[in-house]
């Protein structure tokens, strides 16, 4: 018999916080599983990414973006070309023949099995790394010089390139003085992606959930498909053990897939299947706009896009809810199928766990065991889904056979994807239906184990409901209205107040922020109505700042960068996350 599921309903949203108010018993909705691990997936911002990588294509006689006419209309089996970094020689042998043999090959080879590409022509030769962040760029000719001249050493992610993968280095003093350096190495011969592979013991491994991780470095010109990528495997997670090793497989063949396309960081670049961007371009062929806070182009609504749900239900009534959807053509399709829901406007991405996890995953509430939601459970699996959203890049065509199945949600028809877990569970539970696919049995009490395995409905494993009773107090949640014109910190419908600590309540909080029409003022604190702000960004969904001063406007520091006001006005302090 199979391994044992815990099954996990995720959290829905921006009733994150009051979720857990839905079941009267004080059992929480939002269930972890056993064993789970977060994704430790993070977007490269635009400056780790390098563009217009040239290549050719057998029927492209014009590489000119706006001229289709003559695209390449054959696709072949994807080649990734695997490259290890000096840090895996320094391994224990036992785990570089692992990883050499099995662990990457093995990965690499179901991307290869489920995604064909445009063949390019020739080897693969990937731009080398500028000294300084500008470049000259000639846009009818498609060419990138650096200013000044390049790094001695191009990296991509923790791996070093080797010279001989590398074009000659183009550098200009100004635009008319330009000059090349050295030669070009002889490339990759026989590829369609470069995955460098490297084994350090970096800052983001000295978290013990992180196994891995990946993303990818540069972009070729004509179609802005990924062309390289990396992926660090964490030193103290490597196990060349026989049951550690379907799980250090699923996470590899997990980040490849960001670094191959699933990334937010991608999005704006997509192309329909005519290869034309979804998203409009500017003069230098570019997705219009750049996300500064982020770090990567916003794409259209034709991609992405935002769905209202006014009638949320909560504990305390219904909320207006804002789901982030992927609405390209085969994913909607694939949704719609997969639910039962003919109305259905795409498939939900994930909107919590910060940058790296929101937009860049399925919703796991939704898509459960789906690999690519933004927690890994047992029995992951590929689906159909996924394989559409590859194919929406405009840059493969998946093989649909290898595609695995995906039982949850399956043909619970609208209610389940359009409305809160707490809705689907309430309104099940009138009707004496039970809460599936969720579960409702207690795990422990506090004082001795109430487990129950049962069978899932797929009657191919053993199953554990993993709740908890929450025996604290509740959280009392205000839900705030939208705050307009508050363009710099780009937030939108995202304002909650939590009374958590017993401070001296100011009479107001007002800020003036920097806008397009000069200063904007704005309370963002009603009287005696506060305690703790709580801004999310649309697009991180993560918190924006933390200040505290009193009766005065000092810089604000929030993860690592810092944000002024132009005028504070506060009785009292306040905190401000």
């Amino acid at each position: 018999m199979g391994k044992r599921s815990a099954w996990v309903p995720a959290d829905p949203g921006i009733g994150a916080l009051t979720i857990i108010q839905l079941v009267l018993t004080h059992i929480i909705c939002n269930i972890q599983p056993v064993a789970s691990l977060p994704c430790s997936y993070q977007n490269p911002r635009v400056e780790d990414v390098l563009f217009e990588v040239p290549i050719g294509y057998t029927s492209s006689k014009d590489k000119h973006r706006k001229i289709r006419s003559t695209i390449p209309t054959k696709f072949h089996s994807l080649r990734i070309h695997l490259h290890y970094d000096d840090s895996v020689l320094e391994l224990e042998p036992e785990k570089q023949l692992y990883i050499n043999s099995s662990l990457l090959p093995e990965a690499a080879g179901f991307w290869e099995r489920a995604l064909r590409v445009r063949r390019a022509e020739g080897p693969i030769k990937l731009r080398r790394k500028c000294l300084t962040q500008h470049y000259y760029f000639r846009p009818d000719q498609k060419t990138v010089a650096c200013e000044l001249g390049c790094k001695e050493q191009t990296t991509c992610g923790e791996a070093f390139i080797p010279p001989e993968h590398l074009l000659e280095c183009q550098f200009c003093s100004n635009p008319d003085a330009c000059a090349t350096l050295g030669s070009a190495g002889e490339g990759v011969e026989g590829a369609d992606f470069i995955l460098y592979v490297a084994a350090k013991h970096t800052k983001r491994c000295e978290n013990a959930d992180t196994l891995a991780y990946a993303a990818h470095c540069q972009q070729e010109q004509t179609y802005d498909r990924p062309i390289a990528g990396h992926v660090n495997l964490c030193p103290s997670a490597l196990s060349t053990q026989s049951h550690d090793q379907e799980l250090l497989i699923s996470t590899v063949k997990h980040e490849m897939v960001h670094a191959l396309g699933f990334s937010a960081g991608l999005f704006a670049f997509f192309r329909d299947e005519q290869g034309r961007p979804r998203t409009k371009r500017n003069r230098y062929g570019k997705p219009l706009h750049l996300n500064a806070e982020s770090g990567y182009y916003e794409w259209d609504e034709s991609t992405i896009a935002k769905i209202p749900r006014p009638d949320w239900w909560t504990s305390q009534g219904n909320l207006l809810h804002e789901v982030t959807m992927m609405v390209t053509p085969r994913v909607r399709d694939e949704a719609r199928k997969h639910f039962g829901c003919p109305s259905l406007e795409g498939a939900e991405l994930e909107n919590q766990g910060g940058e790296g996890t929101a937009l860049t995953h399925w919703e796991k509430r939704l898509f459960e065991n789906e690999a690519m939601t933004g927690t890994h459970t047992q029995n992951p699996v590929y689906s159909r889904l996924t394989l559409a959203l590859l194919e929406d890049s405009g840059w493969y065509r998946p093989n649909y056979d290898v595609a695995e199945s995906l039982y949850w949600g399956q043909d619970l028809g609208c209610d389940f994807v359009k409305k809160s877990c707490g809705d689907w569970i309430r309104q099940r539970k009138d009707g004496n239906s039970g809460a599936y696919p969720f579960c409702e049995h207690i795990k422990h009490d506090g004082k001795k184990s109430l487990a129950v395995t049962r069978c899932t409905s797929q009657r191919d494993s053993l199953a554990l409901c993993n709740l908890v009773p929450y025996k604290k107090e509740l959280p009392k949640v205000e839900v705030r209205e939208e705050i307009h014109d508050v363009n710099w910190l780009k937030i939108k419908k995202a304002l909650m107040v939590l009374w958590r600590y017993t401070v001296t309540r100011p009479a107001a909080l007002i800020c003036i922020a920097r806008g397009p029409k000069g200063g904007v003022e704005k309370s963002v604190v009603s009287p005696n109505t506060w305690l703790d702000v709580i801004c999310i960004h649309v697009q991180t969904a993560r918190s924006m700042l933390v200040l505290r001063a009193p009766k005065s406007c000092t810089p604000a520091t929030a993860l690592g960068r810092k944000y002024k006001f132009d005028r504070c006005e506060v009785a009292g302090y306040v905190k401000v996350f």
